[in-house]
């Protein structure tokens, strides 16, 4: 079957009155899914068989095949956080599938992904101002939306990205692509938030981390920035032994305890130091032109301020749940310090991430389990256990040709 909506309209069998359905696969009854029947304060999730729901006529069914796993996901997966359901909750926002069902037979076969921010009016002032983020209509994945860590996925049609064919046709292994759903699609509207330049020195806090190794690269390889890369010991020593010339120019383990002073004094004079070595610089030792925060801890948020330069920006994408960043007032006036909060941004963003990827320009650290490893892996992640991106691989694509060039 060609990608192609025209290809799938001409093979596509009518379902009913209203539906058509692709003829070699047929949406079961049941299907496997993680699912936390019961939300509590801790992660309790289950891989379970539960009902495939029929859509309504604004609806489509989505077979998922690949979806990536966020450090999010736990935490919409405890509580319930306010808005998310208390029962039943299946969580994901990384989702890449192909539609098998639609009133619109010319969706048929197409490839989509599906995204926290799954839709949004497009028409109030933070739309209109190009913050869709916080629309006060959006619709997520996986709060009002189900998520995607299930075997199909019914969902409104406008809820999800249609994933252009010279995209798919042209990666390798689509399962990478999940990523620039979210994480990528969050580190490149960091990157833009710390107002980058080509040889800029910028920090990224968490580099091989599900945010911060599409942040690092994009810096490196798309912005031209010069990068340095800071986390967990064990974590830079795993990249050095990998080799990280694609996601940083100078490596430094940080600190893993919030409290540990004397890791951050040492770490910030680490950072002033390479700052020196990558500017040149024998005189006067600058520090970094920005600062990204990536990681979620608590630890990756001491003392930041330290570490940029007067006129420098802090950027904050990683999402500790119930800390504060405390900076000293004094220091952000008389030092002129940037600081902002930036998440994923809309779909155009996650497109633009994904060419970069077809392209050849970055190149994510990914790691691959199967749908019932995502409950382990969830609590690795939560514990700071996992390697870059870790994407779950739950059933291959149909009758896609690019899987046979592998």
């Amino acid at each position: 079957m060609s990608n192609s909506p025209a290809s799938s309209a001409s093979s596509a069998t009518a379902y009913g009155d209203e539906f058509y359905q692709l003829p070699q696969i047929c949406p079961p009854p049941t299907q496997k899914a993680v699912v936390t029947f019961q939300v509590t304060s801790t992660l309790n999730l289950a891989v379970a068989t539960i009902p495939v729901r029929q859509p309504l006529p604004t609806e489509i069914i989505v077979r998922v095949c690949y979806s990536g796993i966020c450090r999010s996901d736990a935490t919409f997966s405890k509580g319930p956080l306010p808005g998310y359901p208390s029962v039943d909750h299946i969580a994901g926002h990384e989702g890449i599938g192909q539609i098998v069902k639609a009133c619109d037979s010319g969706l048929l076969g197409r490839f989509v992904g599906l995204r926290y921010l799954g839709s949004t009016c497009r028409h109030c002032e933070y739309c209109l101002a190009c913050i869709p983020t916080s629309c006060p209509h959006q619709k997520n994945a996986p709060k009002q939306l189900s998520g995607c860590f299930q075997e199909y996925l019914t969902v409104e049609t406008k809820s999800v990205l249609l994933i252009p064919d010279e995209i798919i046709s042209r990666v390798k292994q689509p399962e990478i692509l999940c990523g620039a759903l979210c994480s990528g699609a969050a580190a490149l509207m960091a990157l833009r938030a710390a107002n980058l330049a080509i040889n800029k020195v910028v920090v990224v806090i968490g580099v091989a981390g599900s945010i911060g190794n599409y942040t690092a690269s994009m810096a490196k390889r798309i912005f031209g920035a010069q990068v340095i890369g800071v986390d967990v010991a064990w974590k830079v020593e795993e990249l050095r032994r990998r080799g990280f010339n694609d996601y940083a120019d100078i490596l430094l383990a940080g600190p893993s305890d919030e409290g540990d002073t004397n890791a951050s004094n040492l770490l910030k004079n680490e950072i002033l130091r390479a700052c020196g070595k990558l500017r040149h610089q024998h005189a006067m030792t600058r520090a970094a032109d920005a600062v990204i925060v990536t990681a979620s801890s608590a630890a990756a948020f001491q003392r930041v301020e330290s570490y940029v330069c007067d006129g420098g920006w802090i950027v904050c994408s990683g999402v500790p749940y119930g800390m504060q960043l405390s900076i000293s007032i004094h220091d952000l006036v008389e030092r002129n310090i940037h600081v902002t909060g930036s998440l994923m941004g809309g779909p155009s963003i996650s497109l633009e991430v994904m060419r970069y990827i077809c392209n050849g320009q970055i190149l994510p650290m990914t790691s691959f389990v199967s749908l019932e490893e995502i409950p382990e892996q969830l609590e690795l992640i939560v514990e700071g256990k996992t390697f870059g991106k870790v994407i779950a691989k739950i059933q291959e694509p149909i009758d896609a040709p690019f899987m046979k060039q592998r």
